[in-house]
């Protein structure tokens, strides 16, 4: 088996799409991911990362125009090592069910998206956790133990 770690996907990919079940179950992705691309008009980013028990931070710094009525469903589920998801521009009215469930290691998660909406956390969730937000957002569904950050770039 192939061990990945910090994984780039430079600003000039042609033509790449991540669909649900892109890296799904994928134990040997560690390190980080980042998206250097525009990740625009994307159907579906469901399932993505689900179960990348090694994975440690996701950064996508250009999300948005992302589509589909199960966007973000399941995306994060179960990487028990992700430590930060960075992704200040993420378009808000995605269906987040079980996005951000079963992550144990989260300490860091900026979404500064100029609308808020729920965030639906289920299984183990770190309880230490900052959340960065955009201060016009609101929010509901956020952990009571997590610290809640207005954002200022």
């Amino acid at each position: 088996l192939v061990s990945v770690e910090n994984l780039v996907f430079p600003a000039r990919t042609i033509g790449t799409h991540f669909y649900h079940t892109t890296f799904k179950n994928c134990s040997n992705l560690s390190g980080s991911v980042t998206f250097e691309m525009d990740v625009i008009n994307q159907e579906c980013l469901s399932i993505t990362f689900e179960n990348c028990s090694k994975l440690k931070a996701v950064y996508v710094p250009n999300a948005t125009g992302i589509t589909g009525s199960n966007a973000m469903y399941y995306t994060f589920n179960g990487c028990t090592s992700l430590e930060e998801i960075h992704m200040p521009s993420m378009v808000s009215n995605a269906n987040y069910n079980n996005t951000y469930s079963n992550l144990s290691s989260l300490r860091v998660f900026v979404n500064t998206a100029t609308i808020g909406t729920s965030i639906s956390v289920n299984g183990t969730i770190s309880s230490n956790c900052t959340f960065y937000k955009n201060p016009n957002a609101t929010w509901s569904g956020i952990p009571s133990s997590w610290t809640i950050v207005d954002y200022q770039p």
